[in-house]
C-alpha cells in the first residue's frame, strides 16, 4: 500500500523550481530496441513450484547471470555468435533456504552471489574459458545472532565489490541508526576487506534506516541506499578507503521516511537516481528521486513519477541508468486492464533533463512482476519477471528473463556500461 505524502510537500518540491517528470502509455522504439529472447529456467521442462527466475539479473562481457530464489540457482548465459546460450547452473552451497540468488554481481571473469537470509553471505566464483569455478565464500557476522541479511545488496566493478547488510542493528559500531556496507577490493588472490560505511549521522535513526538495502558501484564511485532514508549517500575510493562525498540539500524534497526512499539505487557518471516506490505523487504512486554532482558536490535536480493512478504500481523498485537514458521498473503495475502484470518505463536523458517515458513491451502476464531487476551492457537490456507464468506448465512463479537489442549501441558504439 503506498504512503500519502502531504500535498504541501509536494507543492514545495514544486515551487523550488524542481522539475516534476510523468511516464507516458507510448511504447519503446521497435526500430532501436529489439526483442532478442525470452528466457526460462531449464526449456521446455517442468518448472518447479515456487520458483523465481529472473530475481536479481547482471551482465558484462557478454555473460548474463540470473538469480532464482525458488531454485536457489544462479544461471549463467554467455552470447554466442550472436545469441545467448546457457552454459551453466550454479546451485546453493547450503542445503537450507538460505535465499541464493537474491543478488548476482558481474565483472568480467568475476561473479558474486549473495544469500542473504538470517547472517548473510556472499558466494564468489571466477570464469575460466566457459566454466564457472567456486572461489571463496565471503563470511561476515558484525552482530552474533541478528538478522544482519548481508548480501541483500551486492555490486561489483572492476576490483571492487560491495555487499549491503541492512539487518546490522543500530549501535553496533555502525553508526545512529542501522545497517552497513561492507567494501572488498580484489588484491589479485582474494577479497580483502576494506572498512565499512556506516549509516550516517543526518538519517533518522528512529524506526530503522535500514543503509545499505540498495547499493550501485562504478570505476571507484559507490552510492548507497536505505529503506527509510532522506538522501542518497555518495563515496569515493581513496587509498585509504572509501570517504563521502559532498551533499547540498538545497530544494530536495521533504521526506519522511515512508516512501521506502533508496530501496532502489543506481548511478552513471555524475548522476545518481534514487526510487521511492511508496511515495504518492497526487494520483500517481511511486517516485524516482534524480541527483547530480557539480563541483564535487551532490544535490537534488528532479523527480519522475508513473503516469497513471495504480496504487500498487511500486514505480521505483527497480532502475537502470545507461547513458541516454533512464529505465524505471514498476514491477506491480497494471497493464491493459490486468492487474500486477509490472511495467518497464525508458526514459530519455540529458545529465538529469529528462523526455517522455515509454513502456518496454511484456505483454500482459497477470502477476508476471515484469521490471523487478534491471541489467545493461554492451547493447543488451536484461529485465527480470521472476513471477512470470508459464502457460505451459501451470506453475506460478515460474519466472523469465527478457532481453532486448539496443540496435544503435550496436551499430554505432554509444555504449551501456
Amino acid at each position: 500500500m503506498s504512503s500519502r505524502l502531504a500535498a504541501g510537500c509536494l507543492l514545495s518540491a514544486l515551487s523550488l523550481g524542481a522539475p516534476l517528470y510523468q511516464a507516458t502509455a507510448a511504447e519503446i522504439d521497435p526500430g532501436r530496441y529489439a526483442l532478442d529472447a525470452v528466457l526460462r529456467k531449464n526449456p521446455p521442462g517442468p518448472d518447479a513450484p515456487g520458483d523465481n527466475f529472473g530475481f536479481d539479473v547482471a551482465i558484462d562481457d557478454g555473460w548474463l547471470a540470473i538469480g532464482d530464489i525458488g531454485r536457489r540457482t544462479v544461471t549463467l548465459y554467455s552470447l554466442s555468435e550472436g545469441s545467448w546460450v546457457k552454459q551453466q547452473v550454479i546451485p546453493s552451497p547450503n542445503a537450507s533456504n538460505d535465499l541464493f540468488g537474491v543478488t548476482v554481481a558481474l565483472s568480467g571473469t568475476r561473479l558474486a552471489v549473495g544469500a542473504a537470509a538470517a547472517n548473510g553471505t556472499v558466494y564468489t566464483y571466477s570464469r575460466e574459458g566457459s566454466n564457472w569455478q567456486f572461489h571463496s565464500q565471503i563470511v561476515h557476522v558484525p552482530v552474533a545472532g541478528a538478522f544482519n541479511a548481508f548480501g541483500l545488496a551486492l555490486k561489483m566493478s572492476g576490483d571492487d565489490l560491495l555487499v549491503g547488510a541492512p539487518g546490522v542493528p543500530a549501535g553496533a559500531g555502525t553508526g545512529p541508526g542501522n545497517g552497513a556496507v561492507y567494501p572488498y577490493h580484489w588484491n589479485g588472490a582474494s577479497w580483502a576487506a576494506d572498512p565499512p560505511l556506516f549509516t550516517p549521522i543526518d538519517e533518522p535513526a528512529s524506526g530503522g534506516v535500514f543503509f545499505g538495502y540498495s547499493v550501485a558501484l562504478e570505476s571507484g564511485v559507490a552510492a548507497v541506499g536505505q529503506l527509510r532514508g532522506i538522501r542518497p549517500h555518495v563515496y569515493t575510493r581513496g587509498q585509504s578507503g572509501w570517504s563521502a562525498d559532498a551533499y547540498s540539500n538545497v530544494g530536495a524534497p521533504t521526506l519522511s521516511g515512508s516512501e521506502n526512499f533508496g530501496s532502489e539505487i543506481a548511478l552513471s557518471g555524475d548522476v545518481v537516481v534514487v526510487g521511492g516506490p511508496e511515495q504518492q505523487l497526487g494520483s500517481s504512486p511511486g517516485a524516482a528521486y534524480l541527483y547530480q554532482r557539480s563541483n564535487g558536490v551532490w544535490s537534488y535536480q528532479s523527480t519522475v513519477s508513473g503516469d497513471v493512478p495504480d496504487e500498487l504500481q511500486q514505480f521505483g523498485s527497480a532502475l537502470l541508468l545507461t547513458p541516454d537514458a533512464l529505465w524505471v521498473g514498476a514491477p506491480a503495475a497494471a497493464r491493459a486492464g490486468v492487474a500486477n502484470v509490472g511495467r518497464v518505463i525508458r526514459f530519455e536523458r540529458t545529465g538529469t533533463t529528462l523526455g517522455a517515458g515509454a513502456d518496454a513491451p511484456s505483454g500482459t502476464e497477470p502477476l508476471g512482476a515484469f521490471g523487478s531487476s534491471l541489467a545493461a551492457s554492451g547493447g543488451f537490456l536484461a529485465l527480470g519477471a521472476p513471477n512470470y507464468t508459464w502457460v505451459s506448465t501451470p506453475n506460478p512463479r515460474a519466472g523469465a528473463v527478457l532481453l532486448f537489442r539496443d540496435l544503435d549501441e550496436l551499430l554505432f558504439g554509444s555504449g551501456f556500461e
